[in-house]
């Protein structure tokens, strides 16, 4: 199994909010979120069709 190398932020800050204050969060030496490089998905799609009634003249 390969294993990837930690990345590390050198210099981050971001803001984050708590309650109605909003404060900029230092994360610098803090580890980069594991991001895949493969992402899979499903989807199903349905379509139901209602006919009107016909109409005899």
């Amino acid at each position: 199994m390969r294993t990837l190398p930690d990345y590390t932020y050198d210099n981050f800050t971001e803001p984050v909010r708590v309650g109605r204050v909003v404060n900029n969060m230092d994360r610098s030496g803090n580890t980069v979120p594991f991001i895949p490089k493969h992402q899979y998905g499903v989807s199903i799609n349905w379509q139901f069709l209602i006919l009107p009634p016909s109409v005899d003249i």
